[in-house]
């Protein structure tokens, strides 16, 4: 008969195989890497719940390769902050070659900088804003892309802004065409009296962090974006997203 430190050795042994097993299971298990992209709510383009149109085209281009995108709602500024620092890896820009960063080739989209005004008062173009009160949203430099000076007054929604024009509070609201268009519906004031001016257009591009991570990510996004244009892929979600036909001319041309 077995003795009692024989039964009892194999009742140990029999204890551990399950938490050997476990442990090989574990070592074998990988991490799924993450893209976190940081941007604040911006209508139709990056929405609650992970929607919106460049939400749309990042999860079509990491989902595929096995990267799991999470969009983190953050003040534009604050984005910039965490992705100098690599606490984030992606956010979008509207500029050529910022510094400290690494910037996707391929564009996603156009920022149609448009100017929201009262029918009285007479556009000739950019040089109307001079010396003007002009609202834009907090967080975005948005006067420095106008070569004029003009007089800010920066708001935490495009709502409120459609609120101090209305009031003549400001003279002026600076946005993309779509959003001002978007914010002057929700906004409920009298919309027969403004009038939407165009200015001009910027093309629309991620930007990463710079590091080893973000790195790969860019790669990863020019490398999926032309496969996604020559596929229809690409072309599919704008339609989806209520691009116009000539704005998905637009880009297609643009890359």
């Amino acid at each position: 008969m077995p003795t009692i430190k024989l039964v009892l050795a194999a009742l140990v042994l029999g204890l551990m195989l399950p938490f050997a097993t476990l442990a090989a299971e574990e070592s074998s298990w990988k991490k799924v890497p993450v893209c976190t992209f940081g941007m604040p709510y911006l209508g139709h383009a990056v929405s609650p719940h992970e929607t919106g149109l460049i939400t749309s085209i990042l999860k079509a281009i990491y989902r595929p390769e096995g990267i799991k995108l999470i969009h983190k709602e953050l003040p534009y500024k604050r984005a910039l902050k965490e992705l100098a620092a690599g606490k984030i890896q992606c956010s979008l820009d509207i500029r050529d070659n910022r510094k400290g960063f690494y910037q996707g080739k391929a564009t996603m989209a156009f920022y149609d900088l448009s100017a929201a005004h009262k029918n009285t008062m007479q556009w000739k173009g950019v040089e109307s804003l001079e010396g003007k009160k002009v609202a834009y949203l907090h967080g975005f430099d948005i006067e420095n892309h106008v070569p004029v000076k003009i007089s800010t007054q920066t708001v935490y929604d495009l709502s409120s802004a459609y609120h101090m024009l209305d009031l003549g509070y400001v003279a002026f609201i600076l946005d993309d065409n779509r959003l001002l268009k978007d914010a002057m519906y929700d906004s409920k004031v009298p919309t027969h009296d403004i009038v939407i001016s165009w200015i001009r257009s910027f093309e629309v591009r991620p930007i990463f962090s710079k590091t080893e991570e973000g790195l790969r990510f860019r790669d990863i996004y020019e490398r999926r974006m032309q496969k996604m244009i020559k596929s229809g892929e690409l072309t599919e979600i704008l339609q989806k997203n209520g691009v116009s036909k000539d704005g998905i001319k637009k880009i297609m041309n643009a890359n």
